[in-house]
């Protein structure tokens, strides 16, 4: 049993003194089977087990110690155990707020991300817009300039031929 080897033991049995020879030494024997099965069950327990688990040992350990096992190491490291596993609950309980805010700022994160995506659509948009009536307009100012310029033409000739009009009318015969 490696629970002896690491654990040495000499035990007392007191409370057993009022039972008879033969009950005295199965009862002694269930004590020991008992202790090596703390031993045991120590090194399979797992974070994740109950917290009962860990208190019925906790229980045996102090059943044992009324009959004289030195059970301090024992109890020292359960209580450790036990004081792990409740920590790391309290930071998992805890950490569940952190967890929530975290996953809503990433989905607000990918929802800015695409409304930034579409805004960059629209801009490119309005860039293009802008560029083809900035291209238009210079096409009308050109055409407005070709324009004012026949029309000033057409002004002239019109003037040139009322001015021709009215000195031939008034030119003498």
């Amino acid at each position: 049993m490696e629970a002896f080897r690491l654990f040495p033991q000499n035990p007392h049995f007191r409370p057993l003194d009022t039972l008879n020879e033969s009950a005295r030494e199965r009862h002694a024997i269930y004590k020991m089977v008992d202790f090596s099965g703390v031993f045991e069950n120590m090194c399979r327990l797992r974070r994740d087990h109950p917290r009962t688990e860990f208190q019925d040992q906790l229980e045996i350990l102090l059943e044992l110690e009324t009959h004289g096992f030195d059970v301090h190491s024992l109890r020292s490291r359960l209580m450790e155990m036990l004081s792990c596993k409740d920590k790391r609950e309290a930071l998992e309980t805890g950490s569940k707020d952190p967890e929530d805010h975290l996953e809503i700022e990433c989905v607000k994160v990918q929802e800015r991300k695409i409304h930034i995506m579409l805004i960059d659509c629209q801009i490119n948009e309005l860039r293009e817009k802008r560029e083809r009536l900035v291209k238009e307009n210079e096409e009308s100012t050109m055409n407005i300039a070709a324009w004012e310029k026949e029309v000033a033409e057409i002004e002239e000739a019109k003037c040139e031929c009322d001015r021709k009009f009215y000195e031939l009318a008034n030119a003498r015969y």
